[in-house]
C-alpha cells in the first residue's frame, strides 16, 4: 500500500475540515464571541505544531508506523501501556462521531431508526478499508475539492446576508484568556490530524510528508475560521452559541433573489463526505494497528472485530449532549489533547533524538 503527497494532503483536509465546521463553532463562539475566528486561527496554529511533531517523529522511522517505533522505543510492555490510550482514543472517537452523524442526519430523516443510519455508514467504512489506505487516500482526492468548493459557494451565496459590524470591537472585549480558551476546541479536532503518523510509512518518500500534512492540516484551519467570521457577522455573537450547528443555520438562511434557497443539499455533501473520511482513516488506524500490537499478519481479518465493537460504542451515549459537548469537553479537549496528541508524541521525539545522538543503531538516519 503506497500514499502520496498529495494523497496525504487530502485525506488530512476532509479529515479535519466538515467535522470541525459543524461540531466546533458553537462552543468557540460561546467562550470568545466575536473574536473567535481568531481563537479559530490559533487552535489552528497549535494543531499545526501537533501535526509537526508528530510527521518530525515518524520521519525518524520512515518504514515504521507509531504502533511499531513506539514500542522500539518504549519497550514492549511500556510501549504497549501507551498504545492502549491511543487505540482507546481512535475507537471512541469513531463511535460518538456515528453518534453525532446519526442525531444529524435524524434532522433531515427523522424517522430513520438511529442504528439503521449507523450501520449504514459504518458498511462503506468498512468497504473502504477493507480495500486498504490506497482507495481511502483515492477518494480523499476525489471528495476534498468537492468539500471545500462546497463550503466556498455557501461563503458566496451568504454575503448578502452579512453585516460586518457585528465583528466589532476585535479583541478589546473578549480579552487574552477568553480567546486562548476558545482556541481549545478547534485544536481538538483539527489536532487530531496527527494520526498521520500512521500514514507517513506508506510514502514513498516519507521524508517529503511534512509539507502536505502541514497544508492539510492549515487549509481546514482557515476555513473554519472564515466559517466562523461568517456566521458572527450573519448571527451576531449571541445568537450562535445557542445553535447545535450554527454552520446548518447558515446555510439554510440562504436566499438570492428569492432564487437559490433551500441549499441544504450542499451542507449533506459537505457532511456525509467529510464523516466518511473522518471515520474511513480512524477506522483503518484502529485496525491496522490493532493487527500490528497483537502481531496479527493479515490486518483485514480484524475488520471483522473492529466494526461491532465500534457500532456498540456507538450506541453508548444517551443523548447528543454526551456526544457533542461532554465527550469532546472533557475526554478530547482535557485528555486527549494535552496528554495523547501532543505530549506523548513530543516525549518520543525527544527521546527518538537523544538516542540518535548517542548512536542507537536502531534509530534511522
Amino acid at each position: 500500500m503506497k500514499l502520496s503527497n498529495v494523497q496525504i494532503f487530502w485525506i488530512l483536509t476532509t479529515h479535519a475540515l466538515g467535522v470541525t465546521l459543524m461540531l466546533t463553532i458553537r462552543q468557540t463562539i460561546s467562550i470568545s464571541r466575536q473574536d473567535a475566528w481568531i481563537s479559530v486561527l490559533i487552535g489552528g496554529a497549535f494543531s499545526l505544531l501537533i501535526v509537526y511533531v508528530a510527521v518530525k517523529l515518524s520521519q525518524m522511522f520512515p518504514k515504521m508506523t507509531f504502533v511499531e517505533y513506539t514500542q522500539l522505543l518504549l519497550g514492549k510492555k511500556l510501549g504497549k501501556l501507551v498504545l492502549l490510550l491511543y487505540f482507546a482514543q481512535w475507537y471512541t472517537v469513531n463511535g460518538v462521531i456515528l453518534r453525532e452523524f446519526s442525531e444529524l442526519m435524524k434532522l433531515t430523516m427523522p424517522q430513520t431508526p438511529t442504528f439503521v443510519i449507523i450501520i449504514g455508514m459504518l458498511l462503506i467504512v468498512v468497504f473502504a478499508t477493507y480495500h486498504g489506505i490506497e482507495i481511502i487516500g483515492r477518494c480523499s482526492e476525489f471528495i476534498g475539492p468537492i468539500i471545500i468548493i462546497s463550503i466556498l459557494v455557501t461563503f458566496i451565496l451568504n454575503i448578502n446576508n452579512m453585516d460586518i459590524s457585528k465583528l466589532s470591537p476585535v479583541f478589546e472585549e473578549t480579552g487574552t484568556a477568553a480567546i486562548l480558551k476558545g482556541a481549545i476546541p478547534t485544536a481538538g479536532f483539527v489536532g487530531q490530524n496527527f494520526v498521520v503518523f500512521m500514514l507517513i510509512a506508506f510514502l514513498s518518500k516519507p521524508k517529503d510528508g511534512l509539507k502536505a500534512a502541514l497544508w492539510g492540516t492549515a487549509i481546514p484551519s482557515i476555513v473554519v475560521a472564515l466559517a466562523t467570521l461568517i456566521v458572527i457577522a450573519t448571527f451576531s455573537p449571541f445568537l450562535p452559541s445557542h445553535m447545535w450547528y450554527p454552520y446548518f443555520r447558515l446555510i439554510r438562511v440562504i436566499s438570492v433573489l428569492d432564487f437559490i434557497q433551500n441549499v441544504d443539499v450542499i451542507f449533506i455533501v459537505v457532511w456525509l463526505t467529510s464523516v466518511f473520511m473522518r471515520l474511513a482513516l480512524i477506522f483503518f488506524a484502529a485496525t491496522y494497528g490493532a493487527a500490528q500490537f497483537f502481531n496479527v499478519k493479515n490486518w483485514r481479518r480484524l475488520i471483522w472485530i473492529n466494526a461491532p465493537v465500534v457500532f456498540l460504542i456507538s450506541l453508548l451515549p444517551q443523548s447528543v449532549v454526551m456526544s457533542d459537548i461532554l465527550y469532546p469537553v472533557y475526554i478530547t479537549q482535557r485528555i486527549a489533547l494535552p496528554i495523547v496528541m501532543f505530549g506523548i508524541p513530543l516525549f518520543l521525539l525527544i527521546l527518538a533524538k537523544v538516542k540518535k545522538r548517542k548512536g542507537d543503531q536502531k534509530i534511522s538516519h
